[in-house]
This record gives C-alpha cells, structure tokens and sequence, in this order.
C-alpha cells in the first residue's frame, strides 16, 4: 500500500498523472471522487489494478531489502560460489520482473504506436507544408535583404562621385522588409560541413565505435586512449 496522495490514508488504488503518465500518483477512492486530478476532457485515466500496485509495491520493497544486505557484504574467493548463486538468482528475479513488466505495458504500447501511425501521415504533410513555406519566407526575405544591400552600395557609389540626387534615386529603391502577420523572423548563423578533413580537431569528438573496434582487433597502443583489461561477468539463468 502506498500513501494517499491527498489525505495520506492506506490506498492500493493509483492514476496516472497529466503531464508525465509514466508516473503513478496513489489516490484513495474519497479523494479521488472528491478531487479528480485535471485531465484533458477527451483524455480518459485508467487506474491500474490493486492487485498490479501491489505485486509491483512488494517487489520493490523486496529489491530493496535485498540490495541494502548485498551492499554490506563482501565478496571473497571463500563465499564467491555463494555468490555465484544469489547472482543467479538476482538475474533470473530480473528477467521475470521485465517480463511482468512488459506484459502489462505491451498493450499500452501497441495502443500508443497505434494512435501515432494513424496520425502520422497528417503531422508529416503538416511538418512538411510548415518546413516549405518558412523555407520560402526566409528566402524571399534574404533575397530582398540582398537587393537592399545592392542598392545602399549603389547609393553610396553615387554620393562618392557628388551625385546626391543620384543617391536620392538610389534609395528610393530601398524596400522595407517585414515578416507576415503573425510571422516572426531573425537572421542566424548555421553550417555544413563540406570538407571534414579540414576541420579542426578541437571541434571533433572521438568515434567510440571505431575505438571499440579498433581494439576488438588487437590494437593496444592508440594515442590518448588508455585500452586496460577488464572483467566481464554473465549469468546463465537457465
């Protein structure tokens, strides 16, 4: 049993939250009359069963004594076939609590992955047709902005030769260059990179996959990367 997220009384009973649904909140069934928790009005929360909070509440507990001795115990060559065996059982402990999981969560999931293939098609037309038409603002913005700068160069060529009048003419070409209703724009800086190669190497980061393999194949000697023997321990649970 958990606490009342309201009155703090015994419950079994828990609801998802709003805003981060993989989070349970405990509610006894007063509270949870008297003191719904907001929700979108299309938006339906269903408890889990008191039976799954509880089998999920007890293994937590039980984890949790368990990690709490472990912590304190040594691992020497004396007790290590001991070991061996509380490991074992750790991990096949693991293996059924995944699986309990999984078994309640896969048809979370599959109603998830459900509800976001039907509305796919329409948020990528959406993203797309959004993606276009700021693409043609910021284009056809630059592009104005660019005949401006002609047109000021103009003007000042035609001041440098005394022509006032000529820089007059100039400038009335000039156009103001303001974004749609509603439509905000600010000019930024962004990059490609065109020839990695010649990129500074303050400015890369190490490929740990080629490092994983390069060491897979037997190198030992790679500059700035310390490559040390290690232990891997697996479990067979059968």
């Amino acid at each position: 049993m958990n606490p009342c997220a309201v009155c703090e009384s015994p419950t079994l009973r828990a609801v998802h939250d709003t805003y981060e649904p993989a989070r349970l909140i405990p509610y006894c069934t007063t509270c949870l009359e008297k003191r719904p928790m907001p929700r979108p009005k299309s938006a339906a929360i269903t408890p889990l069963a008191p039976e799954t909070i509880n089998e999920a509440t007890l293994a937590s507990d039980t984890a949790r004594r368990t990690l709490d001795s472990l912590k304190v115990m040594p691992v020497t060559a004396q007790n290590m076939e001991l070991v061996g065996r509380i490991l074992v059982g750790i991990k096949t402990q693991l293996k059924d609590l995944k699986a309990r999981q999984d078994a309640i969560t896969a048809p979370m999931r599959a109603a998830e992955k459900s509800v976001r293939d039907l509305f796919r098609p329409a948020l990528n037309s959406l993203a797309e047709a959004e993606s276009i038409l700021k693409r043609g603002i910021a284009d056809a913005q630059a592009a104005q902005l660019a005949a401006n700068r002609q047109v000021t160069v103009q003007a000042q060529e035609a001041l440098a030769r005394g022509s006032a009048l000529g820089a007059a003419q100039a400038a009335t070409q000039l156009t103001h260059i303001a974004p749609p209703t509603g439509i905000t724009t600010r000019e930024v800086w962004t990059f490609r990179v065109v020839q990695p190669e010649l990129v500074p190497r303050e400015l890369c980061v190490p490929d740990d996959t080629k490092i994983r393999a390069a060491v897979a194949m037997g190198y030992r000697d790679i500059p700035g990367v310390v490559v040390e023997l290690d232990t891997q321990v697996s479990v067979r649970t059968g």
